[in-house]
């Protein structure tokens, strides 16, 4: 059987993957394809074009477009976050060693 600080160290990595890849795989990558299109671009219409593209596909890089991974990556999230909470209380509860 998985000990619970095992399982915590696999939900932590999962969560941590999960960040890294919504900070720089999506956003980052996103924002800095927007920045170029602002940067160098003089016309409003162009850059409002390049604003919309930035929103969709971050709305699609997020997971946030299919309803199965959506439910699913939420699922996963929340019960993390269950978790966590339940190691906080046992924690908190557990007989600390005399030092």
């Amino acid at each position: 059987m998985v000990s619970m600080w095992a399982l915590r160290a696999e939900m932590a990595f999962l969560v941590n993957n999960l960040l890294y890849y919504l900070q720089c795989d999506v956003l980052d990558a996103q924002f800095q394809a927007l920045r170029e299109v602002i940067n160098t671009s003089d016309s409003f219409e162009t850059i409002r074009t390049a604003h919309s593209r930035f929103v969709d596909r971050i709305l699609l890089d997020c997971l946030t477009y299919n309803k199965l991974t959506w439910t699913t990556v939420n699922t996963l999230l929340r019960i993390a976050l269950k978790f966590a909470r339940r190691m906080c209380v046992d924690c908190a509860h557990a007989p600390h060693p005399a030092r």
